[in-house]
């Protein structure tokens, strides 16, 4: 299921301190040669020590994991307020991917989480299937397109970490990998281009068409050594992560955001069409704190529609 780092109770207060400080001093890194974006703004449960947020839609709901030392709950979250995504009798939950129509993926164990194998679900209109595939194990079901379409996510086959792209409609299933030490294939647009990387000392982020079965492996090198790509909407912005800082963005063209003061790593892992971008910090302890991003249009494009109001003011001044 979704990996969450090691937590522990905090206190209100110490929680409150990190999200000012997040609100406050978190900026957008100096490399501005990509799309603008707003400074990210915590997003935070309350009551829980850590809080991770994986895909967000079109009208913004996010989805996540919160935990604790005892505890992992999968939620959706909509106009700040959340609510719990997990199967009946489930013991711990994520959700990694949500479309537009509010269909969430993600996963869930049964019996106690650190020894019960994942399993992945589909919550549709308020109903839970799960999701299996023949021939493998610990299905991880990562994301969902916008449109609702294709599913995205990793399996053990063979004693291997294999990525997949799957067709809702069609039921087309394509396995990627071994690549390496193995591969994780994470965001999907509505036509099918699947994002992800491979793991391993050589590994390197890549896109996947599911149409054509390509994998087109990232051959630039402005996002340093080993970038991660972990979203992609469907005009193609990507968002992932390389080194210490998140990025988002088109080839040659990215926006970069640094960790914010006292966190170790900045790591971007969900995008919608608006492109709108969630993510988190991991602080030195292993906390996560999580943010939301926007675009911010270019002054262009803010004096653009400024003429645009002044040119219908001035039409509908009194004869």
């Amino acid at each position: 299921m979704a990996t969450t780092p090691q937590t522990r109770p905090r206190s209100a207060g110490h929680q409150q301190a990190c999200l000012a400080l997040m609100l406050g001093l978190c900026t957008v890194s100096g490399a501005h040669a990509g799309p603008a974006y707003s400074a990210p703004q915590a997003v935070a449960r309350p009551g829980w020590a850590s809080t991770q947020l994986w895909d967000i839609n079109d009208t913004r709901q996010m989805v996540g994991q919160s935990s604790s030392d005892i505890a992992f709950e999968g939620f959706v979250v909509a106009n700040g307020v959340y609510t719990l995504v997990a199967p009946a009798g489930a013991t711990s939950s994520g959700a990694t991917g949500i479309s537009d129509s509010g269909v969430i993926v993600g996963q869930y164990t049964l019996g106690d989480p650190s020894i019960s194998a994942p399993r992945s679900f589909i919550l549709d209109n308020g109903v839970y299937t799960d999701f299996d595939l023949p021939g493998s194990t610990d299905v991880n079901l990562r994301r969902i397109s916008a449109n609702g379409r294709y599913l995205s996510g990793t399996v053990s086959q063979a004693g291997a970490l294999v990525g997949f792209a799957y067709d809702r409609q069609t039921a087309q299933l394509a396995r990627i990998g071994p690549l390496g030490a193995g591969v994780l294939v994470q965001g999907i647009t509505s036509r099918g281009l699947a994002v992800g990387s491979t793991l391993g000392s050589n590994s390197f982020s890549f896109s996947f068409d599911l149409s054509t079965q390509t994998l087109t492996p990232y051959a630039g090198t402005d996002l340093g050594a080993r970038p991660r790509f972990r979203d992609i909407n469907d005009s193609g912005l990507i968002a992932g992560w390389s080194g210490v800082s998140a990025f988002v963005g088109r080839a040659g063209d990215w926006t970069f955001f640094d960790p914010a003061p006292g966190m170790d790593v900045a790591l971007a892992y969900g995008l919608n069409n608006r492109g709108d971008m969630v993510g988190f910090y991991v602080d030195p302890d292993g906390f996560t704190h999580s943010f939301l991003s926007s675009p911010v249009p270019e002054p262009a494009a803010w004096a653009l529609l400024a003429g645009g109001l002044a040119l219908l003011a001035w039409r509908r001044r009194p004869a």
